[in-house]
């Protein structure tokens, strides 16, 4: 919904929005009782498009009235992420509950979900799913990142740069590369196949999510990575397909 909150804001450049506008137009709701709604979607936007999410210069708050968006109707947004494709998928997605829990968290706002489970089990691909249902909740889409080959600080720094297109000063460690991240992303961010180098991304991820980011993590590891706040979804085996009994006629 935060891309069809900006993108109604800036349909209307210059002039109030009220709260009850937002939420009739944009979610459908006619009580103003689901205002909270508004504000956590505003604040999430505040994230990802101001410079100075506290000094904010392109969604203005009116007070008492509603927002304002002051950065113009037309040109770019200065949205963090040039969004990608997630890779298509070819085969059917067979639907597993660990989809609905996954996505529910994150358009609950938690900002770390990591999917858990053993090589194998289809943690990618539930993944890619999660994200493709929320992608459209968050102003930068979703973005994946596949760090298998990664086996070092250096090269995960490296992967996560070239494919989200981030200049990661990690000269002093996680909190300068942190502060990259927060500065250019808002999207939903899949980090996959993170083994290798969990204990890096997990300090990364512990400095990126001090620094209040506009984005969102999800993550497939075997394990979780004990970040807090991170909210764990574990993956487990599909259910064998049951054959329907046939009649066999001579």
């Amino acid at each position: 919904m935060e891309a069809r909150a900006l993108a109604y804001l800036r349909l209307h450049a210059g002039r109030l929005v009220s709260m009850k506008e937002l939420l009739r137009n944009v979610w459908g709701y006619d009580s103003a009782a689901r205002s909270r709604t508004v504000y956590t979607t505003i604040h999430r936007l505040r994230l990802a498009v101001e410079i100075d999410p506290h000094r904010p210069q392109l969604i203005v708050t009116v007070p008492g009235g509603g927002f304002r968006w002051a950065g113009g109707s037309g040109g770019a947004v200065p949205t963090p992420v040039t969004q990608r494709a997630l890779p298509f998928q070819l085969d059917t997605f067979v639907d597993r509950p660990e989809v609905a829990a996954a996505a529910a968290l994150l358009q609950a706002g938690h900002r770390l979900v990591t999917l858990t489970g053993i090589s194998g089990i289809g943690k990618t691909r539930t993944a890619l799913e999660v994200a493709r249902r929320v992608a459209d909740t968050f102003v930068g889409g979703a973005e994946l990142v596949d760090l298998a080959a990664c086996a070092s600080s250096e090269s995960m720094y490296a992967r996560i740069g070239r494919d989200l297109g981030l200049h990661l000063d990690t000269a002093t460690g996680a909190d300068a590369a942190a502060r990259g991240f927060v500065a250019r992303v808002g999207a939903i961010v899949v980090l996959d196949n993170v083994e290798r180098v969990g204990s890096e991304l997990a300090r990364l991820l512990r400095a990126t999510l001090r620094e209040r980011c506009g984005a969102a993590f999800l993550v497939t590891a075997r394990s979780a990575l004990g970040v807090r706040g991170e909210q764990v979804v574990p993956v487990g085996a599909l259910p064998l397909l049951r054959r329907t009994p046939t009649t066999m006629s001579h």
